[in-house]
């Protein structure tokens, strides 16, 4: 089953925006070039699994609740499976963004 992360920079620039960090301090933290953060930001970069391990160090959480907050819904799942991992995605972000109001 492959994995597709582009969903990845979207992850990134909701913890870098909560954090209120522009994106040279967060490339800067991330040990990358805002040119490539920028890139994954808006999709047009992929990012190993390696440099998520990386970045998720640096930022103080966990890898796998980064690739689970990140990943696209595999395109092997469908109905209960696809709402689990849904459901999945939307409980790692208090985890991600702990001080953050949450129904």
């Amino acid at each position: 089953m492959g994995v597709n992360m582009s969903s990845i920079g979207n992850v990134l620039k909701l913890i870098r925006a909560h954090r209120a960090i522009s994106q040279g301090e967060m490339a800067e933290r991330l040990g990358i070039t805002q040119n490539f953060l920028s890139h994954v930001e808006h999709g047009k970069q992929s990012v190993s699994t390696t440099k998520i391990d990386d970045f998720a160090q640096k930022l103080g959480i966990s890898k796998e609740i980064l690739l689970i907050a990140g990943c696209d819904v595999p395109s092997e799942m469908t109905g209960s499976d696809k709402q689990l991992f849904f459901a999945l995605q939307k409980s790692s972000l208090p985890i991600i963004l702990p001080d953050l109001p949450h129904a």
